[in-house]
């Protein structure tokens, strides 16, 4: 952080995990954008721990967390 690379770096690498975990999710997401370091997304009900768990895999010092939204 500080460095002017940083947010080009940090959107490269994102970019490079969600394209690596969509690909073992398998899921059909009609919603997807990411901004900065924030991610929203619409899926199943019943698939969103796994697709936390699957964000969570990639490093141990990344920790993606989960906002569920109410209609």
């Amino acid at each position: 952080m500080g460095s002017p690379l940083s947010p080009i770096i940090a959107d490269l690498v994102l970019r490079d995990l969600e394209e690596k975990a969509f690909k073992i999710i398998d899921l059909d997401s009609n919603f997807y954008i990411n901004y900065v370091d924030d991610v929203v997304t619409a899926v199943p009900a019943d698939s969103i721990d796994m697709v936390l768990r699957t964000f969570n895999l990639f490093h141990n010092r990344l920790h993606f967390t989960l906002e569920v939204g109410t209609e």
